[in-house]
């Protein structure tokens, strides 16, 4: 609308000079050649005068862009980048219990609390769902543990420890996370992508390295994305040669997945960090995906000899089928813990939120 109404005032500026220069060329009678050639520079100012308004659009929104980079960099508080491991803390965590007590959070120090006075315990190897309608805090609570909010009051422990005790860095390469947004790296290889090496920056330490082939391949096969990405090079003779495919994030000739099938890679790439007494975090890991393949990925998540067998879970989820397959459930209603329990308890409740929510999508008489 804004182009289409710069393209006609730009027309009537046109118009108005023409009508100018043919009115003095008729005053002075000046020659017709150079009458005519003066109209037709006339007639060509509407594109220049365009393109100059675009570019000088682009200009300011480009210093706008340095100018906000600028006050992000100077006042944004810098974080510690401290890598040297905590004492007692290498192998943390190492059983996954998590307690919150009493903990209400925000975004930063001029925004309002959006979690209020959230008390939890979830013991070792639990399986906890989090449900809730849109904007219910669900978010902000899995982004806690990453300390990603300003605590405001209470208190986050993991395996015994204060998290605000511990550094950032630590603390987000301790925590294995799925966010909601699916990522990969145009350009490198599957094999980049899904496994990258998690040492220091000089390739050296106690940081965690990249699994073997043997492995990724396994992983691949277990949510069903193996024989996909097989598909993309039929004539390859070794499995280790479609790890070499570049990834892409458009119509080339490299490996391209669809939303779904970048979903499950991510997913890959988190079951490939996970180790007996983690902690795991999950936004919405079957999302994007069909209700067939999402009964494939399910078991997942409770079989006791499948990958999160032996650590604790924390996921968000908007499929109410999966509610059964919890130890615990958490309803949120605006930054506040609603109901919490056993799922199977909090359906036989009458009235319940929970339950509320879990009708209007499935018939509820079949699971309690």
């Amino acid at each position: 609308m804004v182009q289409r109404w710069l393209s006609v005032v730009l027309d009537l500026v046109t118009t108005a000079i023409a009508i100018l220069v043919v009115g003095l060329a008729v005053a002075l009678r000046s020659n017709s050649g150079l009458t005519g050639v003066a109209l037709v520079n006339v007639m060509a100012i509407t594109e220049t005068l365009q393109l100059l308004i675009m570019q000088w659009s682009s200009l300011e929104t480009s210093l706008g862009a340095v100018s906000r980079t600028e006050d992000y960099a100077k006042t944004t508080e810098v974080e510690s980048t401290d890598e040297n491991i905590e004492p007692g803390l290498r192998d943390w965590p190492s059983e996954g219990s998590i307690s919150f007590n009493g903990v209400s959070v925000r975004h930063a120090p001029d925004k309002p609390e959006v979690l209020h006075n959230i008390t939890f315990n979830i013991p070792s190897g639990a399986k906890v769902g989090m449900f809730g309608r849109s904007g219910s805090g669900k978010s902000s609570l899995i982004s806690t543990p990453f300390g990603m909010t300003e605590i405001t009051s209470g208190s986050v422990i993991v395996d015994g420890t204060d998290i605000s005790q511990v550094s950032p860095l630590r603390l987000r390469g301790s925590i294995i996370g799925l966010p909601q947004q699916d990522y990969i790296i145009p350009g490198l290889s599957l094999r980049d992508n899904i496994a990258p090496t998690y040492s220091n920056r000089n390739g050296e330490g106690e940081g965690e390295q990249r699994p073997d082939d043997e492995r990724i391949i396994y992983t691949l096969k277990l949510i069903c994305l193996w024989d996909k990405i097989r598909s993309f090079h039929p004539e390859a003779t070794r499995d280790t040669d479609i790890l070499d495919m570049t990834l892409s994030s458009d119509n080339s000739n490299d490996m391209m997945l669809s939303p779904g099938q970048m979903r499950l890679l991510c997913l890959a790439r988190t079951i490939l960090r996970v180790r007996p007494g983690s902690i795991v975090v999950l936004d919405e890991p079957m999302s994007v995906m069909d209700s067939e393949l999402r009964s494939q990925i399910r078991h997942l998540f409770n079989k006791d000899d499948g990958p999160f067998g032996k650590c604790t879970v924390l996921m968000v989820q908007h499929h109410m089928d999966t509610l059964l397959d919890f130890d615990l459930a958490l309803f949120l209603v605006n930054g506040r813990i609603s109901e919490m329990g056993h799922p199977r308890e909090l359906l036989n409740k009458e009235n319940g939120e929970l339950r509320s929510l879990w009708t209007s999508n499935t018939h509820i008489e079949e699971y309690i």
